[in-house]
C-alpha cells in the first residue's frame, strides 16, 4: 500500500481528507478502539432517546428544506 506524504494529504480537499478519515476510523475494530464505561452509557442513552423521540423526528430533507428557507 502506497503511504501519503503529509504533503500529499494536505494538499487534498477537506472532503476527500474527511472520507480518507472515515475510512481510516472505520478500519479499525471495537477491541482495537474500546469504549469507555462513561462512553458506552452515553451510547446507551442516546439509543434509549432515540427510540423515545422518534415520533418527533423530522426527516433529513426537511430539515435542509428548512434551512434554505431561512438562509439569510
Amino acid at each position: 500500500m502506497p503511504l501519503l506524504s503529509h504533503d500529499e494529504i494536505s494538499k487534498m480537499s477537506v472532503a476527500d481528507r474527511m472520507e480518507l478519515m472515515g475510512e481510516i476510523w472505520n478500519s479499525f475494530s471495537a477491541t482495537e478502539v474500546p469504549l469507555t464505561a462513561a462512553q458506552s452509557e452515553e451510547l446507551d442513552r442516546r439509543l434509549d432517546s432515540f427510540d423515545t423521540d422518534i415520533q418527533r423526528a423530522i426527516p433529513i430533507d426537511q430539515v435542509f428544506a428548512r434551512l434554505e428557507r431561512h438562509k439569510p
